[in-house]
């Protein structure tokens, strides 16, 4: 082909490229009629295409075009064409300036939106102008053309943009998720719905018309990765990703699968492991969470398990979450890398949509929690009735930070669940805000079992962070006026100046002093979440001046002589302590004792001085805690030697003197 012939072509193809890169365009703006992502998706890849050809198409022809008018007198059309020039320039500049991530959302009023259709549409005008300036000249340069050289039809140049939106459309069907009606299907073995017509119970979660859930609409949470890295890091060292991997949790589910059968772990797989639970896994043939080099087990509670939670159906818990997959974008749900660049890219391309999906209000609602952090038996599990359990929800309802309690002295206004273990944090992540900071992943809480036994140090940093926060205070509160000095007048005692010197203790005689251990900072009781298997108790020391321990209760070794235990103790119906966290076994507690939010835990230590005390005293007073006591470590981890670490979540430190009793003359 000739470079005239050529030219002709590409002149005849341009409008034909520029009109439907226009239409495209403004509809992708406009997006009055696109209700689905799938449609913008195929609208914006076509509009892309239609962009990428005529950019090529616009540079060839301008090579061209350009040395042969150069030397042209006709001023008009050389003034339209290099107006036409600098114009397209600039669209194609906040074109591909648009296509920057996180810079581009469909239907916004950015400037680089405005600059590029009006540049757009201003391009359009002025080549039409360049046109019809060059009219006559066009007509008189095809006059002199040899027959073979006629002028392409109008079907030639339309071949590559109705390539481009095939290839478009194609790339877009090929790579649809598949249906949730269709995917229920696909089990080919038979369900059992051994606890009622929904598929899922005993657990409360559900899906539209309760069907089953393609389980690669529940996981891939490292497809996240490639955009929310410091997200993903964060998530992939917190308790929720290791929700199923959890060696506890793997002990308990198996027990209670070899004790009740596979279909009673849907009880538990609500919250451990929602991919198990939704896909339809739990019934005979298949395998729960707790089943190691399984995708349920490596997630645990993915991304989209919560990202996708379209509704809370209440707060009493046991994953009472109403599930909706997001067809987020057609491209994702490939193992093809060329499909999963191209869906990356419209993401970036197009975020708004994306942000309405995963951003929800569901997630920042307290609620949202209850749906997994408030638990319940009843006779479909326990054989018995009713029973609560573990309930931060309520807990927190009532206390002074929900903003729904009487009693404000804690704090002045609303503290969320998120407000505490999800932190914002300075992050690059494209989520973060204005600001720079993110809402932390790490969901640190009071699980040290988890990072201590998967070696990750910097969760168990952030646990241990977590725990001392000054968020449970100890004070030493000594007796006054009961072990003063039996003054000999009442001008001696006058001269007392400060009300110190009447705090003091008598060598040789019993003393007691009280311990007020506070809840001033945890939203709900303390200690929270599986108290039948941790433990927090009082440590009580009193040291004299040569270092001589006088008197300890509650020391790490034996921390069952403390004079304050908090803990929950359940038993069964026959009264024997149910102490493998085997929950099914469950009607009642023998022992319950937990510090609420804004309250306080009086503890009176009782102590004798030895007559030779060397003073002054100084009495120490600890808070420890321990996610597993001793027992329930053991039968988890057999004989394997973890250590399960004890933190000392709080403490305080009083010297007090020590006298000799003078008797009274």
């Amino acid at each position: 082909m000739s470079n005239h012939r050529l030219e002709q072509t590409l002149a005849n193809a341009l409008p034909i490229s520029l009109f439907t890169g226009l239409v495209s365009g403004i509809l992708l703006y406009s997006q009055f009629w696109l209700t689905e992502k799938i449609y913008t998706e195929i609208l914006l890849v076509f509009h892309l295409s239609v962009s990428l050809y005529f950019l090529l198409a616009v540079t060839i022809y301008l090579y061209f075009h350009v040395n042969r008018t150069l030397k042209s007198r006709r001023n008009a059309a050389f003034f339209t064409g290099v107006l036409s020039t600098i114009v397209v320039v600039i669209c194609l500049y906040s074109g591909i300036k648009l296509l920057l991530p996180s810079r581009y959302e469909l239907g916004n009023s950015s400037s680089s939106t405005y600059l590029h259709l009006s540049s757009s549409l201003f391009f359009v005008s002025c080549f039409v102008a360049h046109f019809l300036s060059s009219r006559k000249s066009i007509n008189k340069l095809a006059k002199k053309q040899p027959p073979q050289l006629a002028i392409p039809t109008l079907g030639s140049a339309l071949k590559l943009p109705a390539i481009a939106t095939i290839l478009a459309s194609l790339v877009a069907v090929m790579f649809l998720p598949p249906k949730m009606d269709s995917f229920t299907s696909k089990i080919q073995r038979e369900y059992n719905y051994t606890y009622g017509e929904n598929p899922f119970a005993p657990s409360e979660s559900s899906t539209p018309d309760n069907a089953f859930i393609p389980i690669d609409l529940i996981t891939q949470s490292e497809k996240c990765s490639s955009c929310h890295t410091d997200i993903f890091k964060q998530w992939s060292q917190s308790a929720h990703r290791f929700a199923a991997a959890d060696p506890s949790y793997v002990k308990n589910v198996n027990l209670l699968e070899k004790t009740k059968g596979i279909e009673s772990t849907r009880y538990c797989e609500g919250c451990h492991s929602p991919p198990a639970l939704l896909s339809g896994q739990l019934t005979e043939g298949g395998v729960h969470g707790g089943t190691p080099d399984t995708v349920a087990f490596n997630e645990g509670i993915s991304c989209l398990s919560c990202h996708s939670v379209s509704a809370i159906n209440h707060t009493e818990g046991v994953g009472s979450y109403h599930y909706t997959p997001i067809q987020n974008s057609a491209l994702l749900n490939t193992n093809n890398r060329l499909a999963e660049r191209l869906a990356g890219f419209l993401i970036q391309a197009s975020p708004s949509k994306h942000k309405a999906f995963f951003n929800n209000s569901i997630t920042a609602q307290p609620a949202s929690c209850a749906t997994c952090h408030a638990q319940y038996m009843d006779k479909t599990m326990n054989d018995w009735g009713w029973v609560k359990m573990q309930d931060e929800y309520s807990a927190w309802l009532e206390s002074p930070y929900s903003g729904h309690a009487s009693e404000n002295f804690s704090a002045d206004s609303v503290t969320t669940c998120q407000d505490c273990h999800m932190r914002k944090v300075p992050s690059n992540d494209p989520s973060a805000g204005e600001d720079g900071l993110i809402t932390s992943h790490h969901f640190a809480a009071a699980n040290t079992v988890i990072p201590t036994y998967f070696g990750l140090d910097k969760q168990l940093a952030n646990v241990t962070r977590f725990l001392q926060s000054n968020k449970i205070r100890i004070t030493l509160e000594p007796p006054k006026g009961n072990s003063l000095l039996n003054y000999s007048s009442s001008l001696q005692a006058a001269s007392l100046k400060h009300s110190e010197s009447l705090m003091h203790f008598y060598a040789g005689k019993p003393a007691h002093i009280d311990v007020a251990v506070s809840n001033t900072g945890v939203g709900h009781n303390f200690p929270g979440g599986t108290t039948d298997i941790q433990v927090a108790w009082l440590h009580f020391q009193v040291v004299d001046s040569t270092g001589e321990i006088l008197y300890e209760s509650g020391s790490e070794e034996t921390p069952k002589n403390s004079k304050a235990i908090y803990k929950t103790s359940p038993v069964d119906r026959h009264g024997k302590a149910v102490w493998k966290h085997d929950l099914f076994n469950t009607v009642g507690d023998s022992y319950k004792n937990a510090i609420a939010a804004g309250k306080t835990d009086i503890v009176t230590e009782h102590f004798d001085l030895p007559g030779h005390t060397k003073g002054p005293i100084t009495i120490h007073a600890s808070l420890r805690y321990k996610k597993f006591n001793d027992a329930y470590k053991n039968w988890v981890f057999d004989s394997q030697l973890i250590e399960i670490p004890v933190i000392e979540v709080t403490r305080s430190t009083i010297s007090i003197p020590v006298k000799i009793e003078v008797p009274a003359s």
